[in-house]
């Protein structure tokens, strides 16, 4: 894929989808004693309850950052070990700047509130290995997407075919 852009919307909902399935699962438990996955929290905060669109947020979101860091990095995301070293970089930056700051204000609670209570830093520890896995999965996909000739030598095997 030629369009860094276009490599980093791509991988932005590879990653999107991944960390999405990550924070499904993930369980945390309320005041009241339910056990909720983080997933069906924010889905109860953005999407009116909808876990769907609770997805659907969470694609387009990594989708969005996917193509914002494929900007940033330019051609640097094509070397591979470069781009998931970045990657994981965008993924904690990202980590700082949303889970420890605009979740915890969406659901009620202060900026970095995870980690005002000791039952809460699980949730601050599990959102960072879901924003690590993020920025991983990003620079991967958006490696192997600019992987340079990819799309050339595709081009020749279909005329020589």
């Amino acid at each position: 894929m030629r369009s860094s852009i276009g490599a980093g919307i791509v991988g932005g909902l590879v990653a999107g989808a991944l960390t999405s399935l990550i924070l499904s699962v993930m369980q945390m438990e309320l005041p009241s004693g339910d056990q909720l996955s983080i997933m069906t929290i924010v889905a109860g905060r953005l999407a009116a309850g909808s876990f769907g669109l609770a997805w659907v947020y969470h694609l387009l979101a990594g989708a969005l950052l996917g193509a914002l860091w494929s900007l940033l990095v330019g051609r640097r995301g094509q070397d591979h070990a470069l781009a998931v070293g970045l990657g994981l970089g965008w993924g904690l930056l990202v980590w700082i700047v949303w889970a420890l700051n605009g979740l915890p204000v969406l659901l009620g609670l202060p900026p970095f509130g995870w980690f005002r209570s000791l039952d809460m830093v699980p949730v601050a520890i599990g959102t960072l290995l879901a924003f690590i896995a993020y920025g991983a999965a990003l620079g991967a996909a958006v490696a192997l997407l600019r992987r340079p000739g990819r799309g050339r030598a595709a081009g020749e095997a279909r005329r020589t075919a």
